[in-house]
């Protein structure tokens, strides 16, 4: 069967690959780290880090039990309490002592809670605010040269400031947001974070770091999840922010800041590091730096119900988090989202990305697969290696299939050995239109023409039109029509719905039952006791020339033209052996439409009768007569017929009977093994275009006759009419007729052959 579907308008659909722009995560350690993003914008999103600071020695000076800020000076380590207390100490990390405690003569420790210095100075925060209602905040501004190894005591020039942000100072204790306990300089400010005490943020000033009277510039604020006790700067591009958090966890964590623009310390990456919990590491409150990322924490004595930490010093190193060059496997995508648009119906489409190691050249070999394919899609490779630098190109192939119109997204995971990204996705997404796709099939009922059409789709038409091939149309999902004559028609189904038309084209081919209808269809009146034709036999030379089971008179009239067919000769006694019902006699007769009219003649074209005594066999034989009038090579009918109330009538519809009609195609008698003991008949070229040879020999003095029929059985030429003839060889030549099928009749002594030609033009 011829299947067409129209062509679609070329559109090239391109897949959408969305890859990252030029700014994102550009921290290999973050789990959504872009390897094509050369500016951070601070969307770094971290799994859970554990920083777990290691115990350096105790500080269980009575004097320092409340340590509350720490600075390196010079690798010197100096502390301070929160309280009236208004000195500095130097301590000794190996012997835990302290080595000189130098006083601030002119200060007063309202609420001491951070230390820092810069190149020239050290600064000592008096800033605690826990009820929000100070006025006389201030830093002391100690001259780093002024202290001395023999130092005890020192004068501090003041910077007094106030919040710029702050106008209500009659606040709830512990109710504000102006409390502060960290800072540190750079670049000749100071850079304050204070306590969200209600909201758990914090907020950034700066204030400028000269002597006198200033306002500290609200510059940002970031959610840190508890309070910020201290704050720490190493050069100018990595911040630590020391947290406690007594709501519900009651635990210490750094937030590690870097890769942010200028002093916006939270435009860059922003990531937890677990510290403890405080009933083992106390109440945290002091960080600097020491070397390159690493450094001390401080905590103040610990005592609640059963559990007493001391004050002590802890060491802390970032070097695992930030690490510039990675020596592990490291993964990156070329991107992280791809797009893909199709027809429905199979339509099919490609693209591709690319997967790379990009560690250092001393890194390790990256080992990769990729799961959670759909059924609409297949990777090509699923698995690879790659040696640090090298990349693998992954080819996508989708398919719409017999999916409806949508959107089908997926996320392709691709697992790894990089051990910050184990598992990465890909979000996959394949959009379908709703353009119907259209299919039909045909059921052909080959003898009447009836056409069945049922059609399928996808993306369901809300408007049908056919097109039958013949001049006639139909709006119906799936139709009937009949074709009238044989032939081949290109039917055509066009289907629409908002979003568009299909058009598909099959081509039928029909074939008619070849003889002549009849003129009549005789209707069973009544069914009763199994009466009716169950089977159906003519048996000649070659065998069975019908032997047709059927059902009874319970179907009625039935036609077996286009199914049964068989090829009979003239003055040859058939076998006959047909079935009816078994409960009653029932009287048979057979009819041969000889002459091709269309019209059984009950008399003249009987060829048997008889009323079974003994249900449910006839039996006996019937000879088609060599009669003038008679049509050879074309099919003509036969009709059966049985009843058991009334003598069957080629068109008398039976009262408890039946009639079937099969189709016999009528040759002209042949007795080859006898006349070829006498002579040999032969015709070439056959098919022919102008003439046609037709030789014989005679093997004795024989009495001839030689004619030629068409397909009516009309002879259209004598070439020998009934003459004696010696033996020997004879030739003549047919040529005068209109192309179409002739017969070639000899006979000899009374014996035939018949040989069929066919002149083309």
């Amino acid at each position: 069967m011829l299947f067409l579907r129209k062509p679609f308008l070329l559109i090239f659909l391109l897949p959408v690959i969305r890859s990252f722009a030029q700014s994102g995560c550009t921290d290999y350690q973050a789990t959504n780290y872009d390897h094509l993003a050369v500016i951070n914008d601070g969307s770094c999103i971290y799994s859970n880090t554990f920083l777990l600071p290691t115990f350096k020695c105790y500080i269980d000076s009575t004097e320092l039990y409340e340590t509350s800020g720490i600075l390196n000076l010079d690798n010197n380590f100096w502390t301070h309490v929160d309280n009236s207390n208004n000195s500095i100490y130097r301590i000794d990390t190996l012997s835990n002592s302290i080595f000189q405690k130098v006083t601030i003569a002119n200060s007063t420790n309202n609420d001491w809670e951070d230390i820092t210095s810069d190149s020239n100075y050290i600064y000592i925060g008096d800033i605690g605010n826990n009820g929000g209602n100070r006025t006389n905040l201030r830093f002391y501004k100690v001259l780093n040269s002024d202290i001395t190894s023999s130092s005890v005591a020192v004068n501090a020039g003041r910077i007094n400031f106030s919040y710029s942000d702050q106008v209500d100072f009659n606040l709830s204790p512990n109710y504000n947001f102006y409390d502060c306990e960290a800072f540190f300089c750079l670049n000749d400010s100071i850079h304050m974070f204070t306590k969200g005490w209600v909201n758990r943020w914090t907020k950034h000033y700066i204030l400028p770091a000269d002597t006198g009277i200033q306002i500290a510039q609200l510059v940002d604020s970031f959610y840190v999840d508890g309070f910020v006790t201290s704050a720490a700067i190493q050069g100018d591009s990595l911040v630590v922010l020391l947290v406690i958090k007594y709501f519900g966890a009651n635990e210490s964590f750094v937030w590690m800041l870097n890769n942010f623009d200028d002093t916006q310390f939270f435009s860059g990456n922003k990531r937890r590091c677990y510290a403890g919990k405080t009933y083992n590491i106390g109440q945290t409150e002091g960080i600097c730096f020491t070397d390159t990322n690493k450094g001390y924490i401080t905590n103040e004595l610990y005592s609640r119900a059963q559990y007493y930490v001391p004050a002590q010093l802890h060491e802390f190193d970032l070097n695992p988090f930030l690490a510039p060059n990675p020596s592990v496997p490291i993964i990156a995508t070329s991107v992280e989202s791809i797009y893909q648009n199709l027809n429905a119906c199979f339509d099919s489409g490609s693209t591709s990305f690319s997967i790379k190691n990009v560690s250092t050249a001393v890194g390790q070999n990256l080992y990769f697969s990729i799961g959670g394919l759909p059924t609409w899609l297949t990777v090509t490779p699923l698995t690879d290696t790659l040696a640090p630098g090298d990349s693998a190109i992954i080819i996508l192939n989708f398919t719409s299939g017999m999916r409806s119109g949508g959107v089908y997204t997926r996320n392709l995971s691709i697992q790894s050995n990089d051990p910050y990204h184990l598992n990465q996705n890909i979000v996959v997404t394949l959009d379908i239109d709703s353009i119907p796709c259209l299919f039909f099939n045909s059921s052909i009922q080959t003898c009447t023409g009836i056409t069945k059409f049922t059609s399928t789709s996808i993306n369901i038409p809300t408007m049908y039109y056919w097109n039958f091939g013949d001049g006639n149309t139909s709006n119906a999902v799936s139709p009937s029509h009949t074709f009238a004559s044989n032939g081949n028609y290109v039917t055509t189904l066009i289907g629409c719905n908002a979003s568009g038309c299909d058009t598909v084209m099959n081509n039928i081919q029909i074939i008619l039952a070849d003889s002549m209808l009849t003129s009549c269809t005789p209707f069973t009146q009544t069914f009763c006791c199994g009466s009716g034709i169950t089977n159906f036999q003519i048996t000649g030379p070659a065998g069975d020339v019908f032997n047709n089971s059927s059902q009874n008179a319970s179907v009625g009239y039935e036609d077996f033209t286009c199914l049964n067919s068989g090829t009979m000769i003239t003055n040859y006694p058939y076998s006959l052996n047909c079935r009816t019902g078994t409960a009653n006699p029932e009287y048979l007769k057979v009819w041969l439409d000889m002459n091709n009219d269309g019209i059984f003649n009950s008399v003249s074209e009987e060829l048997f009768s008889d009323s079974n005594t003994v249900p449910p066999f006839h039996i006996g034989t019937i000879t088609i007569p060599a009669i003038s009038g008679n049509v050879y090579g074309l099919p003509i009918r036969m009709r059966v017929a049985s009843d058991y109330l009334q003598v069957p009538l080629p068109c008398l519809n039976p009262a408890y009977g039946q009639h079937e009609d099969y189709k016999v195609i009528l040759n002209f008698s042949v007795d080859v093994n006898e006349i070829t003991t006498e002579t040999s008949l032969s015709v070439y070229p056959n098919p022919f275009s102008h003439f046609s040879n037709i030789n014989y020999t005679l093997k004795k003095s024989s009495k001839v006759r030689l004619e030629v029929f068409n397909m009516l059985g009309e002879k259209v030429s004598l070439l020998i009419n009934s003459q004696l003839q010696p033996s020997g060889k004879y030739h003549f030549q047919f040529n005068e007729h209109l192309a179409g099928i002739y017969f070639v009749k000899l006979s000899v002594n009374d014996k035939t052959v018949v040989k069929k030609i066919v002149k083309t033009n």
